[in-house]
Formats: C-alpha cells, sequence, structure tokens
C-alpha cells in the first residue's frame, strides 16, 4: 500500500519518520494528545494531501506500531474514546508514555527476569511505566499470587493500582503470543454476561441488537406453544462482542443463532464481528436472522418508507455487509447508501406473530 505522499508502507513505518512523528506529538506537553493535534502532527510529517479512507488506514497503521512499540498508549477498546465514524476506528486520544532512560534501559535489559518474562530483554523499547507493570508482574510470579484465579479487575488493581488500566495495557506489546497473556495472571477475561431467558427445549437462539426489540420478541415467543427457538438474547449493542465467551461456556446446548440487528452500517457490522468473534471461538453458530430483516423491510414499506429513514449522512455497506444474505443484501446496501436506514423497532407484536406462529425452523443452509 502506498501512502498519501506516495512513500511505501515501509517508508511509513520507517524509524526516521516514526521519530519525527513522536517528536512532534511529545512537542505538546501534554500527556493525552487529542485526535485533531494527531492528525495535525500526521499531515505534518507525512504531508498535507494525506487525507480521506487511506489516509485512516495509515495512521491507524503508525499508530498502532507506536503502541507496540510502548510510546503511546490508546483508550479502553470498550470505551467511547474512540471515533467510529468510519471502518477504520481511531482512537480520539492517545497518552504518551514516558521516554525510558538510558539507566533504566540498562537496567531492564540485565534484569534476571523470571522464564516466563524472558521475552522482556529483547523488547526495542520500554516505557517507565511498562518497565513498572513488569516488574509486579515478576514480583507476583516469584511469590505465587497468580496461583488463585482472579477477576479481571482485581488483577488490574493488583499490578497496575488502577481497575481500569490493565484493559489499556493489553493492547500494548507486553501481551501477545509468547508473552503476557490472561491465562499467565490467571484471570478472568472482560466478556460480559449475556442477558438471554429459556423458552422451550432446543439448540437455536436468537439475539437482538436492542432492548425494546428484545422485550417484544420475548412476549411474543412465549406466548406461543412451539416456538422456533429455544432461547431468546440481548446482546446490548456492540457489547454482544464481548458476550461471545459467555455464550460458548453458558449455552453450550444451543447450535445456531441468529442475529437481529438495525439496518444501518454499525448494526451490519455489528452482527458480522459477532459472528466473526463466535467462529473464532471454535463455534460456527452465528448467522443474520433473515426471515426478520426481510419483515422489517416489508413493514417499513407498509409504513410508507420502503427506503427507510434519514441516518446522520450517507454510507455505505462494507465487507461486513456480505454478512447479510442474499435476499437482503442488494436492498439494504440501497438503503444505506441513500443515508437511510431500517432500525428494529419497525416491527410490532404482530409483525412477530405472523412471522413465528406455527413456523418451522429452517437453517441457513436450507436444513430443517
Amino acid at each position: 500500500m502506498s501512502s498519501a505522499h506516495g512513500a511505501s508502507r515501509d517508508d511509513l513505518l520507517s524509524q526516521k519518520l516514526l521519530g519525527r512523528f513522536v517528536q512532534r506529538m511529545m512537542s505538546y506537553k501534554r500527556q493525552r494528545v487529542p485526535l485533531p493535534a494527531i492528525w495535525h502532527t500526521y499531515q505534518r510529517v507525512y504531508g498535507p494531501d494525506a487525507a480521506g479512507l487511506d489516509a485512516r488506514v495509515e495512521l491507524k497503521a503508525v499508530l498502532d506500531r507506536l503502541r507496540d512499540d510502548g510510546v503511546c498508549a490508546f483508550p479502553a477498546e470498550s470505551g467511547r474514546a474512540w471515533d467510529r465514524t468510519s471502518v477504520v476506528v481511531l482512537p480520539k486520544w492517545v497518552r504518551i508514555q514516558a521516554e525510558t532512560t538510558s539507566a533504566n534501559e540498562r537496567r531492564w535489559r540485565q534484569f534476571p527476569w523470571h522464564p516466563a518474562l524472558a521475552w522482556v530483554p529483547h523488547l526495542a523499547s520500554l516505557s517507565e511505566e511498562q518497565e513498572a507493570f513488569l516488574n509486579r508482574v515478576q514480583r507476583a510470579l516469584v511469590e505465587g499470587q497468580f496461583a488463585q484465579r482472579a477477576p479481571f479487575k482485581y488483577r488490574s488493581l493488583q499490578l497496575t493500582g488502577n481497575e481500569k488500566r490493565l484493559e489499556s495495557l493489553l493492547g500494548t506489546q507486553l501481551f501477545g503470543d509468547g508473552r503476557l497473556t490472561l491465562e499467565l495472571l490467571n484471570c478472568d477475561g472482560l466478556g460480559l454476561p449475556l442477558t438471554f431467558e429459556k423458552l422451550a427445549s432446543g439448540p437455536r437462539m436468537i439475539v437482538f441488537e436492542n432492548a425494546g426489540s428484545f422485550m417484544v420478541a420475548r412476549r411474543v415467543l412465549k406466548a406461543i406453544s412451539n416456538p422456533p427457538y429455544g432461547a431468546i438474547a440481548y446482546g446490548g449493542g456492540t457489547q454482544v462482542l464481548r458476550s461471545a465467551d459467555y455464550l460458548i461456556s453458558e449455552c453450550g446446548d444451543i447450535q445456531t443463532v441468529r442475529y437481529v440487528g438495525d439496518l444501518d452500517p454499525k448494526g451490519i457490522e455489528i452482527g458480522a464481528a459477532f459472528a466473526a468473534r463466535v467462529n473464532q471461538l471454535g463455534r460456527h453458530l452465528v448467522e443474520p436472522a433473515t426471515d426478520v430483516h426481510l419483515a422489517m423491510l416489508a413493514a417499513a414499506a407498509e409504513l410508507m418508507f420502503p427506503d427507510g429513514w434519514p441516518a446522520s449522512g450517507k454510507g455505505t455497506v462494507t465487507e461486513a455487509g456480505q454478512w447479510l444474505s442474499p435476499e437482503c443484501f442488494p436492498q439494504v446496501s440501497r438503503i444505506i447508501s441513500k443515508g437511510r436506514r431500517i432500525p428494529e423497532e419497525v416491527l410490532h407484536d404482530g409483525h412477530y406473530r405472523d412471522l413465528w406462529a406455527g413456523s418451522v425452523w429452517v437453517g441457513a443452509a436450507g436444513r430443517d
């Protein structure tokens, strides 16, 4: 990939350009550098013509490299401090880490680390905060403090003095294959429980992005003598992405999950990402709830809004949109390209009764 100023990706991440970028970032003399200042720095280093999606991709690559090198830290991934106006999500600020002194560098390079931390001296750089954190991990390993499993936020308090700080460190060079893991720290992950209710016996679940639609569908399904789903769940928007582990561990009898989201870029991307996350865990469970999505399109037409309702600006269906079924994709893509959307709430009790009463389950591959 070429950058906006014509450089190759190798040039983009060259130590010379990265060094200039870091120097300008540090000139703001603040620990947190906001995104507008980051963009200004990027354009000063990489050229004033840097703009558009390619620039976002490149800036993200630069920030990722600096994060991995311990130069900066990102906000917590689950928080609101992210610019999600594009498919390339950027932090609204980054925290500049304190520089490591040469004496400090000699100390951590020569320190007799625990065998589980034998990779530390080989790091290219290490901030003072990261070294302090690793020293606490070292002490905990030597003293056997990880023998008893602990909640994530307890471990964060233990190792950082702040119950939320460990989440930010997960995205740094300290964590990954062959380095620190939550298994080594013997603590729970950041997963959230999935709010679900058993309705009947059966291996199928339906998940709704929004609470209102979940409540309506739950009411209808509970009134049906032979519901097509054995369970119904509330995903809570992007929170469902942190519930995949819970789904696997606590809903082991569920074999197929249908996901219902708003027919807009965000809703589609959440469904696709949820499916990818569950697939990553080794369970091919999640598919789009095509019958509900088709009913949403029909209900919008009944209300004389066949193209949906205005959204905030025109959008496009990204690669995640390919997750939608072929029956839905063309119409949904057209609606989104017009800057419009169809929310889940377009369906009421009667729609769901018509959809599910006396229904026979057919899976994504046409299996009864």
